[in-house]
């Protein structure tokens, strides 16, 4: 048409991209190629992370079980211990004291030196070890708390916050493992002076709802925190919320009560 512009048909525009097609072919197929290159790489890698953590998982239980083990036979020990010296300081027929005395002294060298070599063994080595060379993930995480308890339980402080500060987690509403050594983190941490960081830390768990059942020990720590820094408005009202009601019954709740009740006390 004259003075008019023809309009393209649709077969104009197939002809126009299968020409631009045969012109850019070869760079598209290097697209596609990297393309798929990079997705068969993530997929590669995801896969290696899980069969990592797997095998971490399948070698980190053998070594809690035999730890543990030896824990519950060193508080089973430490119970009848307890139990004999009451039966001992009490009223007792003298045959009774002679066995009581004899188990008492036999039961003496059954329960936990300190030495944690000593006390675990190969065990303990593993544990260690296992700590430095693991992935990160759910299993280290356990680990690190487990070790952690264990300097704890030989009073072992500075390795006890060296052991769970050396491991990376991040916390995770799907992991309530996290939130706990989150929380014995804050604990070592707050206890070495280091409040300022707990005090972070613990606001980042109570935005997490998964998490409520263990808002009372948050906010006694935070409490605790708070008050060792000065700022008594925010440990009161910290001892205030984990001092509920509703929550009563649960230790943190009460210990909180009696904080807050001293610090009144200081006002």
């Amino acid at each position: 048409m004259t003075g008019k512009k023809q309009r393209k048909s649709l077969q104009d525009y197939n002809d126009a991209f299968a020409d631009f097609l045969l012109k850019n072919l070869k760079s598209l197929g290097i697209i596609i190629v990297v393309g798929l290159l990079i997705f068969a790489g993530c997929i590669y890698v995801a896969q290696k992370n899980e069969h990592q953590l797997k095998q971490d998982t399948a070698r980190y239980y053998p070594i809690e079980k035999k730890i543990t083990t030896q824990m519950d036979k060193f508080r089973e020990s430490t119970g009848r211990i307890e139990s004999l010296e009451k039966s001992l300081a009490g009223k007792a027929k003298p045959d009774e004291v002679k066995k009581n005395k004899e188990e008492l002294q036999k039961l003496k060298s059954q329960v936990a030196t300190g030495d944690l070599n000593k006390d675990y063994g190969p065990a303990f080595l593993d544990l260690q070890n296992f700590v430095k060379e693991s992935s990160k993930g759910t299993a280290q995480t356990m680990s690190a708390l487990l070790l952690t308890q264990l300097y704890e339980s030989a009073g072992k402080k500075d390795l006890a916050l060296a052991s769970i500060e050396s491991v990376d987690f991040k916390l995770s509403k799907n992991e309530v493992i996290t939130a706990l050594a989150y929380l014995k983190r804050a604990a070592l941490q707050s206890d070495a002076g280091k409040c300022e960081k707990v005090l972070v830390d613990l606001d980042e768990m109570l935005k997490i709802k998964e998490f409520e059942a263990l808002k009372e020990e948050v906010y006694l720590r935070k409490g605790l925190c708070a008050e060792s820094l000065g700022r008594k408005d925010l440990a009161m009202q910290s001892y205030e919320l984990a001092g509920q009601t509703s929550a009563k019954e649960k230790e943190a709740s009460k210990d909180a009560n009696l904080y807050l009740r001293l610090l009144k006390l200081q006002k």
